[in-house]
């Protein structure tokens, strides 16, 4: 349920921020009880986009396995594994000399895997719309009873208009994220940030929102058929939405969201993902731009997937998906792994993360530092 709500005062939130700052509480690196339950909850209703002529998404999304396949591992200009033998044995990447985040003592990402252009393409959309092919969820416990759920998407390519190719803007490889907070005394998702092109912002109070009514979303299914989904249309109060980006960039305007329904729950609160044509970059509504970036009208390939993969915490990953949370290195040549983007939430707090990274090796804006809406919500 989104709606304007009256504050819950929690006095004593301070006093255990306070206490956390002396060292007095343990480390907040706690596991959510119910966390695989809520990634799944909550996932993102996902609306790709047609480009020029109406074509297709031609970077669909794929799994870290996938990636990692069709890759060789390099370690500056010297290639220390072949794509058979990272296909053979995908969990190299955290053997090999620097390879795991937990035992290097260079945690800075000096390792790349660099794609063939086979990967360019991705799965096919049954095993991502079906398995989760590429759509990952980590959850962490932000403590007062909040917990922050950051949904990564994994792609073999990036590939932006000509013009942006032009200026550099294609790419190996790709991740993108969006992230929510859940508040689990009220029920409800507080807080929504969308991360686009490095250097651009937007974050919602969902708490202090409106609905301004029921609104049908259309694109197009797997089979060529018309996807269909009823979703709330939420307005967010102007004081209450960041948008910062630099001067190539015009926000999603008006600032509106909107919630998908469960077709199960019924309930709406699956967040929809407007993705840009070939470069993935997640908007909040078909509206606004980027510079030489291309459009993200939605009208494309759009799914509710039937799971995403569940990556646990930084603390505690999932075995079977270690490799993508603890991999010290790119994902192509541009895009470093999910632990070095200020995306992700350290319970901890960024500068004192438990793997060590220092300041300057992490990228992107940092929707827990920045902005007018303060953290905690």
């Amino acid at each position: 349920m989104i709606g304007r709500r009256q504050p819950v005062r929690r006095p004593w939130r301070y006093l255990l921020l306070a206490l956390a700052a002396l060292g007095i509480l343990p480390s907040a690196r706690a596991e959510v009880r119910d966390a695989e339950q809520l990634a799944q909850r909550f996932r993102p209703y996902y609306k790709f986009s047609l480009g020029t002529g109406g074509s297709q998404e031609p970077c669909r999304p794929c799994s870290w396995q996938w990636f990692v396949a069709h890759s060789d591992l390099f370690h500056g200009k010297t290639r220390i594994a072949a794509s058979q033998q990272l296909r053979d044995d995908p969990r190299l990447l955290l053997t090999v000399a620097d390879g795991n985040i937990l035992s290097t003592k260079n945690p800075t990402g000096p390792l790349k895997l660099r794609p063939d252009p086979q990967a360019a393409e991705g799965e096919p959309w049954p095993s991502v719309i079906n398995t989760g092919a590429g759509l990952y969820a980590q959850v962490e416990d932000a403590r007062d009873n909040f917990v922050v759920l950051t949904y990564w998407t994994l792609f073999g390519f990036n590939r932006t208009t000509p013009v942006g190719a032009a200026a550099g803007g294609n790419h190996e490889g790709d991740i993108t994220a969006v992230a929510l907070v859940y508040d689990r005394l009220q029920d409800q998702l507080v807080r929504a940030f969308f991360g686009l092109h490095g250097r651009i912002l937007e974050s919602f109070d969902l708490a202090g929102s409106n609905v301004t009514g029921e609104q049908e979303l259309v694109g197009r299914c797997e089979n060529e058929g018309t996807e269909r989904v009823a979703a709330k249309a939420i307005r967010i109060a102007r004081d209450r939405a960041y948008q910062n980006g630099p001067f190539y960039y015009r926000p999603a305007a008006p600032p509106d969201l909107y919630l998908v329904q469960d077709p199960q729950s019924r309930r709406f609160e699956h967040l929809a993902v407007f993705c840009e044509w070939g470069s993935h970059e997640p908007w909040p509504n078909p509206h606004g731009s980027a510079l030489l970036a291309p459009g993200h009208k939605g009208d494309g390939i759009s799914f509710l997937p039937k799971k995403v993969r569940f990556l646990g915490s930084f603390s505690n990953p999932v075995p079977a998906e270690a490799p993508f949370v603890c991999f010290n290195g790119y994902w192509g040549n541009v895009p470093k792994g999910i632990i070095f983007h200020r995306s992700c939430f350290y319970p901890e707090g960024r500068k004192q993360n438990h793997f060590k990274i220092p300041e300057p090796s992490f990228v992107d804006r940092d929707p827990y530092g920045e902005g007018t809406l303060r953290w905690p919500p």
